[in-house]
C-alpha cells in the first residue's frame, strides 16, 4: 500500500470523521487504524497496531465480529447503543471482506450516529405525541 496513489488514499482517510479499522481475518490483528479510532476509543496510536482487536472494541461488537470471522453470520451492518467509558453511544458499523496487503481481512467503519438517532426521536415525539400532555396524538392513534 505505498503507491503514490495508495498514499493519497491513506491521506484521504485519515481525515474522514468516522472510525476506520482494518482487521486480519486468520489472526485478529489490527493492521490498520485511522486517528479518528484512536481519538473515539481513547487510545493510543503505537499500541493499536499488531494488537488483537478484542483489546479495543466493546464486548458485543467482539461477539459480532467472532461471529462473522466464524461464518455463523452473513450480516455486515450493526446499529446499537455502545457504552464507552463514561459515554453512552449510537453507533453504525459496517464490516466488509476486502484485500489487505495480500492478506484477507475485515474493514469496520464505525460512525457515531446519536446525534441523529436523538434528531430523530425528537421529531418522532413532535410528530406523534401531544406537547403539553405527552399523550399520543391523533397521528399516532391512527397508524397504530
Amino acid at each position: 500500500m505505498h503507491s503514490p496513489e495508495n498514499n493519497n488514499l491513506l491521506e484521504l482517510v485519515e481525515n474522514l470523521h468516522f472510525s476506520i479499522l482494518v482487521i486480519e481475518q486468520d489472526t485478529g490483528k489490527i493492521l490498520y487504524h485511522n486517528k479518528e479510532f484512536c481519538e473515539d476509543f481513547r487510545c493510543e496510536p503505537n499500541v493499536v497496531l499488531g494488537s488483537h482487536f478484542q483489546s479495543f472494541l466493546p464486548d458485543e461488537l467482539v461477539d459480532f465480529l467472532f461471529s462473522i470471522l466464524k461464518g455463523e453470520r452473513k450480516q455486515s451492518e450493526l446499529v446499537k447503543t455502545f457504552y464507552r467509558q463514561d459515554r453512552s453511544l449510537w453507533e453504525q458499523v459496517t464490516i466488509r471482506t476486502i484485500s489487505w496487503e495480500d492478506k484477507q481481512a475485515l474493514m469496520l467503519t464505525i460512525s457515531d450516529i446519536t446525534q441523529i438517532s436523538r434528531s430523530e426521536f425528537a421529531y418522532r415525539q413532535m410528530a406523534y405525541y401531544d406537547s403539553l400532555l405527552d399523550l399520543p396524538n391523533g397521528r399516532k392513534m391512527e397508524e397504530d
